[in-house]
């Protein structure tokens, strides 16, 4: 699963620390891999070391990882997430994620598609030097503010990758004027979901329990992401209970609103 900003900063790395954390929690295999291209944040908000990480799971790309080395190569988290960070220099993580590109690591970031593992990939602002990474992703969601510019930039990118995905989603950040579910028609999606505003002190504080392995306690910005948690996983059950042939639109049914203020497709 790729999580990716259309434009500007709207929380990606947020979003997927926060995902991680929560998916863990129902006791399936979790790698989160930052592929920023701009360079990684976590380490530094994890206090932790950037390698093992990116660079060398790229390095041994080329003799044909698959998912299990990931999870061998990454960092363990008290709660049970493995980390693969990505060093902190831009020139770093383009060059890892060249050589990525080079030897083609969808067995290693997909997995088959029974796999009861999730991996959560982080790549910052769409970037051509991602593309190969979202291009094979099974699941890509989108993130942007609420504003008609930022929608723009989204439903400009939604155009690009539609011809390339089974499932395309949006997660909105912060105050929208429209409602989840004429974003979703007019973008032709069949899943839209709206979080609110992080508070500042959210990254420091879902660092924290990563690194101790506590639960976080719940605030409202975190019964929004438990939201979803909960709409992402229906989406990746059916997913792996159906077999979709390729060239086939995996895209679930119409969009219905959820109590949180997002959308959720209807199964």
């Amino acid at each position: 699963m790729v999580i990716a900003s259309a434009k500007g900063s709207p929380g990606v790395t947020t979003i997927a620390l926060a995902l991680s954390a929560r998916w863990s929690e129902r006791q399936e295999d979790v790698v989160l891999v930052e592929a920023d291209p701009a360079g990684g944040d976590l380490s530094a908000w994890l206090g932790a070391s950037d390698t093992p990480g990116l660079l060398e799971v790229a390095a041994s790309s080329r003799l044909g990882s698959t998912r299990d080395h990931l999870v061998l190569g990454g960092q363990p988290l008290p709660n049970g997430v493995i980390l693969v960070p990505a060093p902190a220099a831009a020139a770093q993580c383009r060059a890892a994620l060249d050589m990525l590109n080079q030897y083609d690591s969808r067995l290693m970031l997909r997995g088959p598609a029974t796999s009861t593992g999730v991996t959560f990939v982080d790549v910052g602002r769409l970037d051509p030097s991602t593309q190969q990474l979202v291009e094979i992703a099974d699941v890509v969601l989108i993130v942007c503010r609420g504003g008609v510019d930022s929608l723009s930039h989204a439903a400009a990118e939604v155009e690009l990758l539609r011809p390339k995905h089974h499932w395309l989603g949006l997660i909105t950040v912060g105050p929208c004027p429209f409602p989840v579910g004429e974003i979703a028609r007019t973008l032709g999606l069949g899943w839209v979901h709206r979080l609110p505003s992080e508070p500042s002190s959210t990254p420091k504080a879902l660092s924290l329990a990563l690194r101790t392995g506590r639960r976080q306690r719940r605030s409202g910005w975190l019964t929004s992401i438990d939201a979803l948690v909960g709409d992402l996983e229906r989406r990746l059950d059916l997913r792996r209970s159906e077999v979709v042939a390729p060239g086939l639109s995996a895209d679930p049914a119409p969009v219905t609103a959820s109590r949180e203020g997002g959308a959720a497709w209807d199964p």
